[in-house]
């Protein structure tokens, strides 16, 4: 709180009315920052360089309010957890399109090449209104590079477990403004892991073993076409593209292998047009396509789905100004989906989501407050093609508001409040052919949630330093029928509502850069969970997977042309049941790079996941202490040490 102190006495930063946390940027050439989008969360940016490519989760986990969850190597997924919801709890977009398929209702943003994102906005509080989707938890919004200028790259990455990945990024301004960029990387990920046996409580037979029937080979095409441009108008075009061949590995302890092929496809058409100086119209439309085919290998799960996912929708955003600085933005939309399994017998679903709304900004400068009240609307409509009479509507609100006062030239306090809701996932409503039942009774889950925070910005706070950044935010979520699956024979699971669920927390970040060339960053949450189900065994209990504390720090030194870096992620001891019957130690993570640019042979860089090489850590079971994969999936573990070295070439 020292920081918060010394605010009356030092130079003020740049902060405004809307809040702009410290940017996390990883050092190299700065990119274009994508203008800010008026909406009634703060939410802040995160600018990814152009010269440095981290992986998305990377860059992501500096901040307090994310947990990342990884499995697999260089190759593996992420999940990511907004304060303390789940991961297909918020949502994801691509230049503000929907990446969320037909299925799961949840994106994957792996998918998407860091190398063609220049910043990420995150709004922890909740999904803002101009994105038009549900979400009990936070949303990720993934922009493109829209750099104009002509420009080539090559590259390439090697490293553990056989991992090649070889990427190339073209873009040009005449005769028309266009980028492409295309990559194909393939791993084996057979990496050591820690194996039981199958009996957590008995020691004596452990071992270390090898990952199996775990390769993959993926390739990635994405062009973004500047259409048509003008004073009052901006037409543009993007495509992502993805093929992926991967063997499936199951879990360790019940193999069902088997081999995954997939393809996706995003297309959007985007339109910003200026209509005058009040008003301005944004408007997309898109085709989202997913194709996946999964052939089972082992005889206890010889099966063979095949799924089609596809979706088309629009989006028109109308902001006025009706009185400077007051605004209105008014929001309207529609979208078809509809998910076809094919298993032994035909399935197919569909389902119709009408988003509407209106969000305005008022500012009352007398008193340096801005409020943003808004209310987000959906229409949905379910509908299951093989059972005609079967059907289910849902017409739902969500009103939020958002404030921001300035109480000094830099220090802001913030403030949120809201309902919101998720509709069920079609998976949750039909299950799929093998190991999910249908729940066709299955209802939404909603919440009511809010933050209170304070930002302070101060340029030169003392000896040796240029910039100094704080935050801190309290939040508190009251879930109710919330969805999980339960259970309900000896082969297969269903999605229920449980009940309700509570999560409060603290969430504190800083960001200092000194005269000496050396950054500092750090990120701390406190969290607090607890289960308000009418399950018996569960109630008053902590919610899996949640830690009660996460600690992430990294130190950066750049110097003409060369830099070196240092990260520690701590995530603190967590319950891995709903009846915390088992609880994990605290997993500690240590990272290095190091990065070098020259003008003659490129950019290289050289990265260190993983040094202590942590694979497991202890947990309990009451007094009993057992031994369990440091990521706290059972059955599925993470690799330990790794080593990547990258190098890219502009040749333009």
């Amino acid at each position: 709180m020292v920081f918060f102190v010394l605010a009356a006495t030092a130079q003020p930063g740049v902060l405004t009315s809307e809040r702009q946390l410290p940017p996390i940027t990883i050092v190299g050439k700065r990119p274009k920052s994508q203008p800010k989008q008026p909406s009634e969360f703060s939410g802040y940016s995160m600018e990814v360089s152009t010269d440095q490519v981290p992986s998305l989760s990377g860059v992501v986990k500096k901040s307090p309010s994310v947990q990342v969850s990884e499995t697999g190597g260089e190759g593996g997924t992420a999940d990511f957890r907004i304060r303390g919801l789940d991961p297909f709890q918020n949502r994801y977009f691509l230049d503000g399109v929907p990446l969320s398929d037909a299925q799961f209702n949840a994106g994957n943003v792996s998918l998407v090449p860091t190398e063609m994102i220049s910043q990420l906005d995150l709004y922890a509080e909740g999904v803002p209104l101009y994105l038009a989707e549900d979400g009990l938890g936070g949303a990720l919004n993934l922009h493109l590079s829209s750099d104009d200028s002509r420009t080539a790259l090559f590259g390439s990455k090697f490293g553990s477990y056989d991992f090649v990945r070889l990427f190339g990024r073209y873009s040009s301004n005449a005769p028309a403004k266009a980028k492409l960029f295309a990559a194909y990387a393939q791993s084996n990920e057979d990496y050591v892991y820690y194996d039981d046996n199958s009996t957590s409580y008995n020691k004596e037979d452990d071992l270390l073993a090898r990952r199996q029937h775990n390769r993959f080979k993926r390739f990635t095409l994405l062009p973004r076409l500047t259409v048509y441009a003008d004073k009052t108008n901006d037409v543009a075009f993007f495509s992502l593209n993805y093929y992926a061949d991967a063997e499936v590995p199951g879990s360790t302890r019940q193999l069902q292998q088997g081999q995954l092929k997939q393809f996706f496809n995003l297309s959007a058409l985007k339109w910003d047009r200026h209509l005058n100086d009040r008003l301005k119209m944004q408007a997309h439309a898109f085709l989202r396509a997913d194709w996946q085919q999964f052939t089972g290998q082992d005889p206890s799960f010889a099966i063979s789905n095949q799924s089609k996912q596809w979706a088309v929708g629009v989006r028109n955003r109308l902001g006025w100004t009706f009185k400077t600085p007051h605004h209105l933005d008014f929001l309207s939309g529609i979208t078809y989906e509809k998910y076809i399994l094919e298993h032994r017998e035909l399935s197919q679903h569909e389902r119709l989501t009408v988003p509407f709304g209106i969000s305005s900004n008022l500012e009352l400068p007398d008193w340096s407050v801005s409020l943003r009240p808004a209310i987000l609307s959906h229409y949905f409509r379910y509908s299951d093609v093989s059972q005609a009479a079967w059907g289910r509507t849902y017409l739902l609100a969500s009103p939020r508001i958002g404030l921001t006062w300035m109480a000094t030239p830099n220090l802001r306090v913030r403030s949120t409040v809201g309902k919101y809701y998720r509709a069920p996932s079609m998976y949750e409503l039909f299950g799929d052919a093998s190991r999910i039942a249908p729940s066709p009774s299955l209802m939404y889950e909603s919440a009511t949630k809010g933050d209170l925070g304070a930002d302070i910005e101060l340029n030169h706070p003392f000896a040796g330093a240029r910039n100094l950044k704080c935050s801190y935010s309290f939040f508190i979520s009251r879930a109710s029928d919330l969805i999980t699956y339960l259970v309900n024979s000896q082969q297969t699971r269903v999605a229920a509502n449980i009940g309700e669920s509570a999560i409060w927390g603290h969430e504190m970040g800083m960001t200092l850069e000194s005269a000496l060339d050396i950054n500092l960053d750090a990120a701390l949450t406190l969290l607090s969970t607890r289960n308000l189900s009418n399950i018996s065994y569960q109630v008053g209990k902590a919610l899996p997977s949640q830690p009660s504390i996460r600690f992430q720090a990294g130190l950066a030194y750049a110097k003409k042309g060369w830099q070196v870096g240092y990260q520690v992620s701590v995530l603190g001891n967590r319950y891995l049941d709903l009846a915390n019957t088992k609880e994990l130690s605290t997993v500690i993570e240590h990272n290095a790079s190091v990065g070098l640019k020259t003008k003659t042979f490129g950019i290289f860089g050289l990265e260190v996941r993983n040094l202590t090489d942590v694979i497991t850590v202890p947990s309990l079971v009451g007094s009993f202490e057992t031994i369990d994969n440091s990521t706290g999936f059972d059955g599925y573990p993470a690799p330990g040490r790794r080593l990547y070295l990258t190098w890219q070439y502009p040749f333009l």
